[in-house]
C-alpha cells in the first residue's frame, strides 16, 4: 500500500511538472493549437519592457498606454516626431 502511495505521487508529481512546462510562454515563440492567452489573473496591470524600460501597460482597468505608466484612456500614448524619407 504504501509503495502504491508513493508511485502515485511520483506519477502525480511529474505530470504536474509536465503541465506547468507546457503552459509557459516560451521567449522565443509558442505554438498553439487553440485561443491562448497572455495576461494577468488578479488586479495587476500587465507591463512590457525593453531596455529595462517600461514600453506598454494594459491596466486592470483596460486602458491600454505606450509610453505612459497610467494611461487615463483607452488607447493613450505619447506623441513622437518623426521625419518621411
Amino acid at each position: 500500500m504504501k509503495s502504491n502511495v508513493l508511485f502515485l505521487l511520483l506519477v502525480f508529481s511529474s505530470l504536474n511538472t509536465v503541465l506547468a512546462q507546457t503552459l509557459e510562454w516560451k521567449l522565443n515563440g509558442n505554438t498553439v493549437t487553440s485561443d491562448s492567452k497572455l495576461g494577468t489573473n488578479n488586479g495587476y496591470d500587465l507591463i512590457i519592457e525593453t531596455g529595462n524600460l517600461e514600453r506598454f501597460r494594459v491596466t486592470d482597468a483596460g486602458n491600454i498606454g505606450i509610453g505612459l505608466a497610467f494611461p487615463e484612456h483607452k488607447l493613450d500614448f505619447i506623441m513622437c516626431h518623426f521625419s518621411a524619407t
